[in-house]
C-alpha cells in the first residue's frame, strides 16, 4: 500500500516536473508578442549580471519571464557568456533568439554609403544621422594632430583620407574606430601599383589626393574626369591659377552654392583664384575613378572648361575659345550659368 503511494507521489512529481519543463521550452522558443515587430535598441552595460539583464529585457516589452529566461540560460551553461554591446532586438523574437543574439554579440548594425566627394563635415553628419556616432567627434578627430600621426600618416586633416565606400558600422560606434576603420580601407585602395605610379610621376599621394579631390568636386560624368584632371595639370605646369570653384566653397565659413565676385576674392590657402598651385590639402574625399584620372591624366592641352548646363562641360586650349563658349551656352539658353563657374582664367 504504501509502495503504491510512494509510487503515485513520485510519478505524479515526474509529469508536473515534465509539464513544467514543456511550459518553460515554450515559452523559452515564443516571442514576447509575435505582432510587434518594432525594434529596440537595448544596451548591455559592461559589469551586468543575469539578473539585470534579463530585468532590463523585460522592462524593454522583449521577454514576459525573466526568471524563466535566467534559468533556461543557467542550464545551459552561458550565464557569465552573455556580450555587452548594443543590440537591436524586438518584441516578436522569440527567448531563444534573444539570447541567441546576446550569446554571439550580434550588436546592432548599420550600412552606411559614404559617397564619392562627401567632406569630413558631411561623413559626420551621415554618422550621426544614422546613430554611429557623434557629428562633432569626427570633425574633431579628422584634424587632431596626436591622433592623425597614431594613425600613421603624416598630414593636418584626415579630409581626403576617408574612402568613399559602403561601411558596416556599430550602433554608437566609438568615432576613432569609425575613422580607423576608413582610414584601414583606405590603405587597402591605395594599391602598391597606384603608389608605384605615384612615385615614378614624382608626385606625393597627399598632392595626387588634393587634385583628385578638386576633380571630384567639379564634375559628376565620369568620362570628363580625365579631361579635367589634365586641364588642371597643364595649368600648373604653366604655373596658372587652377581658378576651381569647389576650393573657393571649401574654404568658405559658410555653406555657399552659388559665388560671387567677392567669394573668389575670399582670402584663404584653399581658394584657388587668388593662390598659384595646390591648396594645402584636399577639399573633400575622392573616389577611386578621381584619383586614376589625375595619374592617367588625357593628354588633350585644354586650359579652360565651362558647364554645358548638363553636368558636362566645354573644354578649350585658349581664353579667347572658352569665351566663346560661354557666349555660346548663353545664347543657347540650355540654363543659366554663372561665368565664373569652372576654370575660368584671367589671361595669366
Amino acid at each position: 500500500m504504501n509502495y503504491n503511494k510512494t509510487l503515485l507521489f513520485f510519478g505524479t512529481v515526474a509529469i508536473v516536473f515534465f509539464l513544467v519543463i514543456i511550459y518553460a521550452n515554450n515559452i523559452f522558443y515564443s516571442p514576447s508578442n509575435v505582432t510587434n515587430k518594432e525594434l529596440v535598441l537595448i544596451e548591455i552595460k559592461k559589469g551586468m549580471g543575469l539578473s539585470d539583464i534579463s530585468l532590463l529585457l523585460s522592462k524593454k516589452g522583449i521577454i514576459n519571464h525573466p526568471y524563466l529566461f535566467n534559468t533556461q540560460i543557467i542550464l545551459r551553461g552561458s550565464s557569465s557568456h552573455l556580450k555587452v554591446g548594443i543590440y537591436e532586438l524586438s518584441p516578436s523574437m522569440t527567448q531563444n533568439r534573444v539570447y541567441r543574439t546576446l550569446l554571439a554579440g550580434n550588436v546592432a548594425t548599420r550600412t552606411i554609403t559614404i559617397p564619392e566627394g562627401f567632406t569630413v563635415k558631411m561623413i559626420g553628419e551621415k554618422l550621426e544621422k544614422n546613430g554611429i556616432t557623434n557629428k562633432k567627434d569626427i570633425i574633431r578627430l579628422s584634424g587632431e594632430k596626436e591622433f592623425i600621426l597614431s594613425l600613421g600618416l603624416k598630414t593636418h586633416s584626415l579630409e581626403g583620407y576617408l574612402f568613399p565606400d559602403t561601411y558596416i558600422l556599430r550602433v554608437k560606434m566609438h568615432p576613432e574606430l569609425v575613422l580607423k576603420k576608413m582610414i584601414q580601407n583606405f590603405r587597402k585602395k591605395m594599391t602598391s601599383e597606384i603608389r608605384l605610379k605615384i612615385q615614378k610621376q614624382k608626385k606625393t599621394l597627399h598632392e595626387v589626393l588634393t587634385l583628385a579631390s578638386i576633380v571630384e568636386k567639379e564634375t559628376s560624368v565620369p568620362k570628363e574626369r580625365f579631361l579635367i584632371a589634365s586641364v588642371f595639370l597643364n595649368r600648373l605646369k604653366k604655373n596658372m591659377r587652377l581658378q576651381s570653384d569647389p576650393t573657393v566653397i571649401y574654404s568658405l565659413p559658410f555653406l555657399k552654392r552659388k559665388l560671387s565676385k567677392k567669394d573668389l576674392s575670399y582670402n584663404s590657402p584653399y581658394n584657388t583664384y587668388i593662390r598659384r598651385g595646390l591648396p594645402p590639402g584636399p577639399i573633400a574625399n575622392p573616389g577611386i575613378e578621381s584619383i586614376l584620372a589625375v595619374l592617367n591624366p588625357s593628354k588633350k592641352t585644354f586650359l579652360y572648361f565651362v558647364a554645358k548646363g548638363d553636368s558636362s562641360h566645354f573644354f578649350s586650349k585658349t581664353y579667347k575659345e572658352h569665351r566663346r563658349n560661354i557666349r555660346f551656352i548663353k545664347k543657347q539658353r540650355l540654363r543659366k550659368v554663372d561665368l565664373n563657374y569652372g576654370t575660368v582664367s584671367s589671361s595669366k
